[in-house]
C-alpha cells in the first residue's frame, strides 16, 4: 500500500466532503470503509479534481481460501494526483 498524506473514513457521515477539501489541496490520500455504492462518488470526484485512484485490495493474495472466492470490492481507495498531460501535436 502506497504512504499517503492523509486517511478518511467513509464511516465519517462528511467523508465527501473532506476527500473534496483534500483534493482542493492537492494532497494524496486514501478512503477506507468504503462500501460497493461509494465507488461512484470516489470516481466522480477523482475526474473532477484530476486525480488517479489506486485500488488498494485489502484481500491478502496469501489466505488459503482467497483462490477459492472471487475476490470481491476493495474496501480502501488511494487518490493520488495525475502527471500533467502531454499536449496533443
Amino acid at each position: 500500500m502506497k504512504d499517503y498524506r492523509e486517511a478518511l473514513s467513509a464511516r465519517n457521515e462528511h467523508w465527501k466532503a473532506e476527500a473534496r477539501s483534500l483534493m482542493k489541496s492537492g494532497v494524496e490520500f486514501v478512503i477506507v470503509h468504503l462500501r460497493t455504492e461509494d465507488y461512484r462518488d470516489c470516481r466522480a470526484l477523482a475526474r473532477e479534481f484530476g486525480y488517479s485512484e489506486c485500488l488498494e485490495d485489502d484481500v491478502s493474495p496469501s489466505r488459503p481460501d482467497s483462490q477459492s472466492k472471487p475476490i470481491g470490492s476493495p474496501t480502501r481507495i488511494g487518490f493520488v494526483k495525475r502527471g500533467l498531460l502531454k499536449p496533443n501535436p
